[in-house]
């Protein structure tokens, strides 16, 4: 398995990612989840991903076996509030590997990569949310070295 960062002609097939990953989150709280149409959270997306390839600090890594891409993930430098040390961190927005491709090792390889890269750009500490009910992805997180900071709490009105 390869891991390298995306390029114009991976969007495609991290779109179809990204929307397998989005609407695998209904299940956890659909009021919460509930999206708009996809062609038009296919649109949005797309001018995310595509800003993402080309902002400095941002990056997109796809994990490939045998010219399929089978996972990928979205890492970017964030800034923090001035009053502390670390002015910045490493925020992973979007983690997802196809369904079939689960428990083979994609997701740490393609973490693995993340935290490199985030190393190189002098990032010592790195974020990202998680579903609480997400088990899968908290226990691959926690065997990360990951721990739980905050909690976010929801109300509907």
């Amino acid at each position: 398995m390869l891991v390298r960062r995306a390029v114009r002609e991976d969007l495609g097939r991290i779109q179809e990612l990204w929307w397998e990953l989005t609407a695998s989150h209904l299940v956890f709280d659909p009021p919460f989840y509930a999206k708009r149409p996809k062609k038009e959270c296919l649109k949005t997306a797309r001018r995310w991903h595509t800003s993402a390839l080309k902002k400095p600090g941002h990056f997109i890594l796809v994990a490939e076996d045998r010219h399929q891409i089978v996972g990928y993930l979205l890492g970017a430098v964030c800034k923090r509030p001035p009053i502390y040390l670390e002015a910045k961190h490493g925020m992973i927005y979007s983690l997802v590997v196809a369904e079939r491709w689960r428990n083979r090792g994609v997701a740490k390889n393609l973490l693995k990569t993340a935290f490199s890269e985030f190393r190189k750009l002098k990032i010592k500490l790195v974020v990202l949310n998680v579903d609480p009910k997400n088990r899968p992805g908290r226990k691959l997180y926690a065997g990360q070295g990951f721990r739980d900071r905050h909690v976010l709490v929801v109300k509907n009105l």
